[in-house]
């Protein structure tokens, strides 16, 4: 498992958003660019506990898609409980 500093959380950002644009196109980015990137700062670890990087990108692709799909869930309970499951460390 890799630690992360504050550069390597900043290139992997940048490298998660090209990944994104991949998948889905610069125009959503644009469209739902809040929601995704509040959605990629929770997709990394928290540095200032050193929590370690163990989570799969496809994980951040599918959380995202799930939750900026215009039919996605609006309560707030609800999208905790996907981002909790799709979002969930592989160690555990």
């Amino acid at each position: 498992m890799v630690l992360f500093n504050s550069n390597n959380a900043r290139k992997k950002k940048e490298a998660l958003k090209s990944i994104f644009n991949a998948h889905f196109g610069e125009k959503i980015y644009n469209e739902k660019q809040e929601k995704i990137v509040n959605l990629i700062q929770e997709f990394l670890p928290n540095e200032k506990e050193g929590e370690a990087f163990d989570r799969a990108t496809g994980q951040l692709l599918y959380t995202i898609h799930i939750l900026t799909h215009s039919d996605s869930p609006k309560d707030k309970n609800t999208i905790e409980s996907i981002k909790e499951i799709l979002l969930k460390s592989l160690s555990e």
